[in-house]
């Protein structure tokens, strides 16, 4: 992995820059700061590569704390929209964990990783909850 053309302290994989931030939280807003900090969104963990990278990132700065990325279901219930729109189609890579998503409360429309014992999981959560988070950003 090379860091050539990313911003400052991102990680380069497949033409995308990558990092955890471990010192900032934020609610859903999450993405704007990843917008105001490299032009970037949430990341998009799309793949299992891309997904491993990801929980790396995160466990290299905090092995425990729960890191938003950017998937949600904000606008229609149980219908799982990456933050540019496209849907998470069936089919399509993902890596909920166990009884995942469960809309606990009728309030989890935000994805975010948390650790289980057998590793790092796809969780629902609530979008206000303040999280540390994943940014990507194209060089």
């Amino acid at each position: 992995m090379c860091h050539a053309d990313c911003p400052k302290g991102y990680t380069k994989f497949r033409g995308i820059c990558y990092k955890a931030f471990n010192h900032t939280t934020a609610d859903w807003r999450s993405g704007l700061y990843c917008l105001w900090d490299a032009g970037g969104t949430l990341a998009m963990p799309r793949d299992r590569e891309i997904n491993d990278l990801l929980v790396s990132l995160k466990n290299s700065v905090d092995r425990t704390a729960r890191f938003r990325f950017g998937l949600h279901d904000r606008l229609l219930e149980n219908n799982w929209r990456w933050v540019d729109g496209r849907g998470l189609g069936t089919g399509e890579f993902s890596d909920w964990g166990p009884g995942e998503p469960n809309d606990f409360d009728g309030n989890e429309d935000c994805g975010e990783y948390f650790e289980a014992l057998k590793g790092n999981w796809w969780n629902d959560a609530p979008c206000e909850l303040r999280r540390k988070f994943i940014c990507e950003v194209r060089p």
